[in-house]
């Protein structure tokens, strides 16, 4: 009895917490409802079951609050910087760093289990549906049918259980069985992984099957499974497959985890991936609904970009200040003085282009805000804050930069916003993985011609023709990135071309993929020390398990990559 009312509260939670903007509707079946069996005695219950699951995992990941882990990864990474309160952000952002307490009704409470509760709820859900097919012959009206159905739960199961294995130190494993009272036990995060990675293989099976492809009732999905996207098996398969890399690669806790990943198997997925930046037709109203923008384009005191990464663009000579002179200041005076905030010069082009702040302001659009609304497109995906929005605090998170690429998104089609194509899975991240894995492999060429995807087109000189991590990238006085250099990490120097891949997936896929910087940053050594690389499962979960609570040492490196 214990173990059924363990499970039914946790899912129980998935659903019922709330945030500053909860979505209006779920249209989730609840496992735990005494008629569950009859609502899933129709065909069309349990495809509507299947097909809504993805939903419920986006909602997990980006949707209904912005009070969860991503965005404390998003500070604790430098994709973004905050003094609030608000969600833990200024907490998650001090430097020196502070545990991530896992106590009862502790300030991140709602925060640390969003993405634990709401993932469970999203594979479960796919679970049951894909359990109730075959069983005592059910069928979901063709073999075509079940088949698609199957693929697209297996899926749906995988990401979400390797979402939730990228964060957590440890889970419960849900598989496609029929339903039953039985609790799954927690194991490690990389058991975990293991399981959600043979999910999309077996997802990779059934969608691969050619019988799953038959006119009207098979593949191509319908729109509203996948926000929009009307997938092809083979394209389905190049997403499931994209995902599959990205959780492989990103599972590393440690820099030795990342080096140990199968660069070979992530180079395979990579190269059979995505051959386009998969987006979701977003809404306010609906599962597909990216949250975290409700905040961040306040701007103000909700964003900034921190130099600490983003100054890396910075080509100012030391002599007249810039990165070279902010890094060189004790980071508890930067913010004031030889460490206030600086111009950015640089040949990179998704930054604003001007010689002066002033000319970069009027370059970016002048002031951005409901009463003046500007929005981009394109690049620069940077914009220089007009001086009377600045609110800074002589902090080294103060910054004239915000992150406004998706500004135009934001605004459409009104003041509510939100509404139109939004990336969630790019060429960029694919790219990156392909670089790394060239990079970890020895296949120089194929790193180099990855990293010049973006690079070229952002401006800056080709790196073809290197082969190897010493040589520094071209650009001599203007190359980029500029990164602070042992052993005193006070002076810059250009990177070599794990330093250039790195800059070119942090440039591209700022604010698109889930934890877009964090889990990269962990497995490179770039978080500052004491940085927490993983969560405890939430003692919320551990209570109705009956089960001791913890919170995690740190345990990032100290110092890390760039000395932070």
């Amino acid at each position: 009895m214990r173990k059924t009312i363990a499970f039914t509260l946790g899912l129980a939670l998935a659903v019922g917490l709330s945030g500053c903007e909860p979505d209006t509707q779920l249209n989730v079946v609840n496992p735990n409802s005494a008629d569950v069996n009859r609502a899933l005695g129709k065909p069309a219950d349990v495809e509507a079951l299947i097909s809504g699951s993805f939903g419920s995992t986006i909602r997990g990941m980006f949707g209904s609050t912005n009070d969860n882990v991503q965005n404390q990864m998003m500070v604790m990474a430098n994709e973004s910087y905050s003094g609030l309160a608000n969600f833990a952000m200024g907490p998650r952002a001090a430097i020196p760093r502070s545990l991530v307490i896992n106590t009862v009704g502790n300030s991140v409470a709602s925060g640390n289990t969003k993405e634990f509760s709401q993932l469970a709820t999203a594979a479960k859900q796919a679970s049951i549906g894909v359990g109730t097919i075959g069983t005592n012959g059910f069928t979901l009206g063709s073999t075509a049918q079940d088949l698609r159905a199957r693929a697209f739960g297996n899926f749906v199961m995988g990401l979400s259980q390797g979402v939730v294995a990228l964060i957590y130190d440890s889970a419960t494993i849900i598989t496609g069985q029929s339903p039953s009272g039985l609790v799954p036990p927690l194991v490690s995060y990389d058991s975990v992984m293991r399981g959600a990675l043979a999910l999309m293989d077996s997802a990779v099976v059934y969608a691969s099957n050619p019988a799953a492809s038959a006119p009207t009732v098979g593949f191509p999905l319908p729109s509203t499974w996948m926000g929009g996207n009307a997938l092809t098996a083979a394209q389905f398969v190049q997403v499931v497959k994209t995902y599959k890399a990205w959780l492989r690669v990103g599972v590393a806790r440690t820099v030795a985890g990342r080096a140990a990943v199968d660069w070979n198997s992530a180079l395979a997925e990579a190269q059979a991936g995505i051959t386009a930046d998969f987006k979701l037709t977003t809404n306010t109203t609906n599962n597909f609904n990216i949250v975290w923008p409700v905040q961040h384009y306040l701007f103000n005191t909700w964003h900034q970009m921190t130099p600490l990464i983003a100054g890396m663009a910075d080509t100012t000579p030391l002599a007249n200040g810039g990165y070279a002179q902010w890094i060189s200041v004790p980071i508890g005076n930067r913010g004031t003085g030889l460490g206030a905030p600086f111009t950015i010069l640089t040949p990179d082009n998704r930054f604003p282009t001007g010689a002066t702040l002033a000319a970069q302001i009027v370059a970016s659009g002048g002031a951005i805000g409901a009463a003046t609304p500007n929005p981009v497109t394109g690049k620069p995906y940077f914009r220089a804050r007009p001086a009377g929005e600045n609110a800074w605090a002589g902090s080294w998170g103060d910054s004239p930069y915000d992150f406004y690429r998706f500004e135009a998104w934001y605004n459409t089609p009104s003041a509510a916003g939100r509404t139109g194509p939004y990336p969630i899975l790019t060429l960029a991240l694919k790219n990156a993985i392909i670089a790394e894995a060239g990079i970890r492999t020895g296949q120089w060429a194929i790193a180099t011609a990855a990293i010049d995807v973006s690079r070229v087109a952002a401006g800056l000189p080709s790196v073809a023709g290197i082969a190897d991590l010493v040589t520094p990238v071209p650009g001599g006085a203007a190359c980029v990135p500029r990164v602070p250099q042992p052993p005193t990490y006070t002076t810059v120097a250009c990177g070599n071309l794990l330093e250039a891949m790195k800059w070119e997936k942090r440039m591209e896929t700022a604010y698109t993929n889930y934890s877009a910087w964090f889990t990269d940053s962990r497995g490179w050594g770039d978080l500052p020390a004491g940085t927490s690389p993983q969560w405890a499962t939430p003692y919320q979960e551990l209570q109705v398990r009956l089960r001791p609570l913890y919170s995690l040492p740190q345990f990032a490196p100290s110092p890390s990559t760039y000395g932070f």
